[in-house]
């Protein structure tokens, strides 16, 4: 039995340093005998490794310090072990928490792709905002969080479990917030898994954080970096390419509003989006056309902007801002919006 206090001696090796926590686990003796003991160093919380043999009950914790072979008091307590049966329920309840943030995304991705919120609400949207009060990029991100979740466990060797050792699993996502700037760079499958490897190796084989994910992330991009080729006032076409965030906007036309470095912000029937470089495609357009265009599109900004529009109304905007030309009928129609909610047709 380890005493409350006790002096035990500290020998290099092991990548830990006073006032840091974390699991000390590296080139630990061979012994049938080791117990791991969390300790106090200098008023700083420290779990380390104790271990001693039968004939050796002298223990031994393994931190690195600046002076090798040096005494130091530290104090040990104690944890009660947990049964076979704890032990298993603790890692599936800790299963289920790590992956609590991908159940959601699955789940609204069968919600959105069934339509099953049709019978309350026209849009997934609005469904979402009303019933969980999620904004559109949240629950389109939640989406894309799952997806790259699901990626990485396809191609990962184990699944992450806080509690175990970390050299026995490499360790997956937990939250949807990890994921947030892969989702947002709209990366390739094989580049997300890069990205979470190498954030993996950053944090030292834990579990990285946003902003380190972050880091990877700028990385690959400033490497694929590509000019941007668009400038303002160009007419662009709108291309999804399995780019959750664009669902349903696939063939829609916009103007190029602002130039920024990987995508532009643009300017579509229903009003200003971010839209990055790869899901723009030129439209082959006369000026005479594109002109038509941003008049049009004026004109749709204006019936969208008002907050009683009927769902029908939206069905003709929302088709309208794919077309480059209006028929006499699709004309008249917009014509009949105008006239029915009192906007001006100031072209």
């Amino acid at each position: 039995m380890l005493k409350p206090q006790t002096q035990v001696r500290i020998i290099g090796g092991v990548k830990a340093r006073i006032g840091l926590v974390g699991v000390v686990t590296d080139e630990t003796p061979q012994s049938k005998n080791r117990n791991k003991v969390p300790v106090a160093i200098n008023e700083e919380r420290v779990t380390g490794t104790y271990w001693y043999k039968d004939s050796d009950l002298e223990p031994i914790l393994l931190v690195d310090l600046a002076e090798s072979n040096a005494l130091v008091s530290v104090e040990v307590v104690q944890f009660q072990p947990l049964t076979f049966d704890e032990q298993r329920d603790r890692e599936n309840l800790e299963r289920k928490i790590e992956k609590s943030f991908f159940v959601a995304g699955q789940a609204l991705k069968e919600l959105r792709d069934r339509r099953l919120y049709r019978s309350t609400h026209i849009s997934f949207e609005s469904y979402c905002r009303d019933r969980f009060q999620f904004t559109r990029d949240s629950a389109y991100l939640k989406i894309a969080a799952a997806d790259i979740y699901q990626n990485l466990e396809k191609t990962m060797p184990a699944l992450p479990t806080i509690g175990r050792q970390q050299n026995d699993v490499f360790p997956l996502p937990t939250s949807e917030r990890q994921l947030r700037h892969i989702a947002k760079a709209s990366l390739e499958p094989a580049e997300q898994v890069e990205v979470w490897q190498a954030a993996v190796e950053v944090a030292d084989g834990k579990i990285p954080s946003g902003r380190i994910v972050k880091d990877i992330v700028d990385r690959i991009r400033e490497r694929t970096k590509v000019p941007n080729p668009w400038r303002i006032n160009e007419i662009a076409e709108i291309t999804v390419k399995e780019n959750p965030d664009l669902k349903g906007l696939g063939g829609c036309w916009c103007i190029i509003t602002e130039v920024h470095e990987f995508g532009c912000l643009v300017q579509m029937w229903s009003g200003d989006r971010y839209v990055k470089i790869e899901n723009l495609k030129s439209l082959d357009l006369s000026p005479s056309q594109q002109q038509e265009v941003r008049l049009l599109c004026a004109r749709l900004n204006r019936l969208c902007a008002i907050e009683s529009l009927d769902r029908s109304a939206k069905i003709l905007l929302s088709n309208l801002g794919k077309q480059t030309f209006l028929t006499p009928v699709e004309e008249q129609l917009l014509q009949t919006l105008e006239t029915f909610y009192n906007v001006c047709n100031e072209n």
